[in-house]
C-alpha cells in the first residue's frame, strides 16, 4: 500500500505540474481563463492520486498495462511544451526558424484528400481564414500527438500488465457487472456465520469480457479518425452567422492568450491517449482470451 501511494503522489505531482504549466507560462496578464486553468489541473492531480492503482474503479483498467499511464502523462507533458513554444511564438508575433522548417516538412505528409490540417487552412468563401499561426500550431501538435500517440500504443501492445491474477475480475467490474458476494448476501438475510455453498462471484468471473474490450478499441478508432477535424468544426461555427456563436468566439475568454495555448494542448493529448488506449485495450482483450 505504501509503494501505491508513493506512486500516486508522484503521479499527482507530475500531473499537476503538466497541466498547470500553461496556466503560468502563458504569454500575457494573469486573467481568469488561467485560474480556471489551475483549478482543472488541480482537479486532475487529485483524480490522478485518488485513482493510482485502483482495481476497484472501473476506469483504470487500461492502467494495468505498465506503460499506459506514464505514457499519458509524458504524452500531455510534451505537447503541452509544443503548444507553449508555438503559443510564444504565435503571440509575439515571430516564428521560430525550426518550427517554421518543421511545419514546412510536415505539411507535406498531410497532404490527402479530406485531410484535417488542409481542410483547416484552406480559404473558404463564409469562413473565416485562421492566422498562419493558428495553422501551425494545429499542424504541428496533430503530427506529435499522432506520432506520440503510436508510439504509446506500440508500448502498450507489448507491455507488462500488473497483477494479472486480478485482471478478470477488475475487467467484470469495467463491464459493469456487480455481484455481491455470498456472505454479505446471507448476512443481509439475518443468516451470519454460515458458510455458502457456491460463491456467485465465480460464475461471474466467467462472463466474457473480451469482446466489449475490443469494442472498446473500435470506438476510441472512432474518435481517434473524428477528433482531428475538431480544429475544422470550430472554424466553421465561427463562420455559422449566429450572433450567440461569434460573440463567443471573439470574447475576451476566448482571445486570451491562456485559451490558444491550453484548448490546443488537452485537444493534442486527447487523440493521443486515444490512440494510445487503442493500443492498450487491444492488449487487454487479447490477455484475457488466451487465459
Amino acid at each position: 500500500m505504501a509503494t501505491q501511494r508513493r506512486g500516486a503522489y508522484a503521479a499527482a505531482i507530475f500531473t499537476f505540474t503538466t497541466f498547470v504549466a500553461p496556466a503560468l507560462l502563458a504569454p500575457g496578464p494573469f486573467e481568469l481563463a488561467n485560474v480556471a486553468g489551475l483549478a482543472l489541473a488541480i482537479w486532475m492531480a487529485v483524480e490522478a492520486a485518488r485513482m493510482y492503482q485502483r482495481e476497484d474503479i472501473p476506469a483504470t483498467l487500461p492502467y494495468r498495462i505498465g506503460p499506459v499511464g506514464p505514457g499519458v502523462v509524458a504524452a500531455a507533458a510534451m505537447l503541452f511544451f509544443l503548444a507553449l513554444i508555438t503559443g510564444w511564438d504565435r503571440w509575439s508575433g515571430s516564428a521560430s526558424a525550426v518550427l517554421a522548417a518543421a511545419e514546412g516538412v510536415i505539411i507535406d505528409i498531410w497532404h490527402f484528400p479530406f485531410s484535417p490540417v488542409h481542410m483547416f487552412a484552406r480559404p473558404t468563401p463564409g469562413l473565416p481564414t485562421p492566422d498562419p499561426g493558428a495553422t501551425r500550431t494545429i499542424t504541428l501538435l496533430l503530427s506529435a500527438a499522432v506520432v506520440i500517440g503510436t508510439i504509446g500504443a506500440v508500448l502498450a501492445l507489448i507491455g507488462g500488465v500488473r497483477h494479472r491474477e486480478t485482471l478478470r475480475r477488475h475487467a467484470i467490474i469495467w463491464k459493469g457487472i456487480t455481484v455481491k458476494g455470498a456472505e454479505d448476501r446471507l448476512a443481509s438475510r439475518g443468516a451470519r456465520g454460515l458458510k455458502p455453498i457456491f460463491d456467485p462471484m465465480v460464475i461471474a468471473d466467467r462472463s466474457p469480457v473480451s469482446g466489449r474490450l475490443f469494442l472498446r478499441a473500435v470506438s476510441l478508432t472512432v474518435a481517434a479518425i473524428t477528433l482531428p477535424y475538431a480544429p475544422v468544426f470550430c472554424r466553421i461555427l465561427q463562420g455559422s452567422s449566429i450572433p450567440q456563436i461569434e460573440a463567443f468566439f471573439g470574447s475576451a475568454l476566448v482571445s486570451n492568450p491562456f485559451f490558444s495555448i491550453w484548448l490546443p494542448g488537452l485537444w493534442a493529448t486527447a487523440v493521443a491517449t486515444a490512440i494510445m488506449l487503442i493500443g492498450a485495450y487491444l492488449r487487454l482483450g487479447t490477455t484475457l482470451r488466451l487465459r
